[in-house]
């Protein structure tokens, strides 16, 4: 068969997935179950620097170049409409803002301090390079300090607030620079930087026995939490979802806009957001697997995201991802600064840059290669970044857009 032939069958096969939702997302889900499978049974070197997400992101890309997925589907809408914002309530509704409150202590202003550090790092960033990126990059800027502020979920809900295009050659970029700076760049810096973090304690006459021993007696402040998973928790945990999905459906209808501050896509990510924080005050938060199903909906989510893109061109590209390192570079500097000025632990703070940057998956590795005993407050840690992430990132962007001209 010629190349025009094959042409046509994998056309044929793309249309028939355009006009079939179900298996296309059996595609979806099948290709997130491979990897989800591989990176735990096998435990490859491979996923400690390029994580399963990133492969789930991928693979549907390269189905995507090769025709065999198509670029429109109903399916795509549902995820991005409906499990979406359900996966941002998820998320965050089993967080115990009151616990994070009263046990992180001097760790909480640590946290708040990085988080903030990313927002105005990625401004400072992005008015270095602007010049040499197109029209909306700022966006662009906002849908990724939505992943480095909090996790793979903000990005995509920050990227649904701002309207980003995620079939644009610049949200490929985004993940591209998502993955290459925070998981193969800044991450190992983070673990590699135990020594340094002792010689700057020492230096300034910084005890950690204090904060080891508070924090990580956190691990055990929700305790009476249930942790079996029965059909009902699921039907309740479904039921919330969808509740807040309607409710914020019908409240952005009579909410004004003021574009480009205030669309309706903004509005309904910041009302989902305020629902699910809302909502982690009462006693569904104890209501077990939230996280957990937010987790496995958010990754079906982003292999539809894979299928949707276009791979990232070279035009800008340069620009972009000299911009991203910039970023992490004035980040990691402002952390330091903050630990001089405020005699803060800089464990604690490289820490609270991994919560940050790696998200729940990473922040307990770089936990780990410094203190045990910061393994748990690096969970509440990156639990804070999913909450507030959102809100930092979308401001961060539209501070881009009106200091960028």
């Amino acid at each position: 068969m010629d190349c025009s032939g094959c042409r046509r069958v994998l056309e044929g096969a793309s249309e028939t997935l355009a006009k079939s939702p179900l298996a296309l997302l059996t595609i979806l889900v099948s290709i997130a179950t491979v990897f989800l499978f591989l990176e735990h049974k096998n435990r490859w070197t491979i996923f400690r620097y390029l994580p399963a997400v990133l492969w789930i992101y991928l693979i549907p890309v390269l189905l995507r170049r090769l025709s065999l997925l198509p670029a429109q589907s109903p399916i795509y809408g549902v995820l991005k409409d409906v499990v979406l914002p359900s996966v941002i309530v998820l998320l965050i509704l089993p967080v115990n803002v009151f616990l994070i409150a009263r046990t992180l202590k001097r760790a909480l202003p640590v946290m708040l301090l990085a988080s903030f550090s990313v927002a105005v790092a990625g401004l400072l960033s992005y008015l270095l390079v602007r010049h040499w990126l197109g029209e909306g990059s700022w966006k662009i800027f906002g849908t990724l300090a939505g992943s480095w502020i909090g996790g793979t979920g903000n990005m995509a809900a920050v990227a649904k607030a701002l309207e980003v295009n995620t079939q644009s050659d610049e949200f490929g970029l985004a993940v591209l620079a998502d993955n290459f700076w925070g998981y193969l760049v800044w991450l190992p810096i983070l673990i590699g930087s135990n020594s340094f973090c002792d010689r700057f304690n020492s230096w300034l006459h910084i005890g950690t026995g204090d904060v080891e021993r508070s924090l990580t007696s956190a691990a055990d402040g929700d305790r009476h939490s249930p942790r079996t998973i029965e059909a009902r928790h699921l039907v309740y945990l479904t039921f919330i979802g969808l509740s807040v999905v309607g409710i914020s459906k019908v409240a952005v209808v009579s909410l004004p806009e003021f574009p480009p501050v205030l669309t309706s896509s903004t509005w309904s990510v910041l009302i989902v957001t305020t629902f699910g924080v809302l909502l982690s005050f009462t006693p569904l938060r104890t209501l077990p697997g939230a996280q957990r199903i937010g987790m496995a909906l958010l990754y079906v989510f982003v292999a539809s995201m894979g299928a949707q893109a276009s791979p990232p061109a070279l035009r800008e590209g340069l620009a972009f991802m000299m911009g991203a390192g910039i970023w992490l570079l004035l980040h990691g500097a402002m952390c330091v600064i903050a630990a001089l000025v405020f005699r803060i632990d800089l464990h604690l703070a490289v820490v609270a840059s991994a919560a940050n940057i790696g998200g729940v998956a990473s922040a307990p590795v770089v936990a780990a290669a410094h203190r045990q005993g910061l393994v748990p407050i690096s969970l509440l840690m990156a639990l804070l970044g999913y909450t507030i992430a959102n809100y930092l990132a979308v401001a961060m962007a539209y501070s881009c857009s009106w200091l960028g001209g």
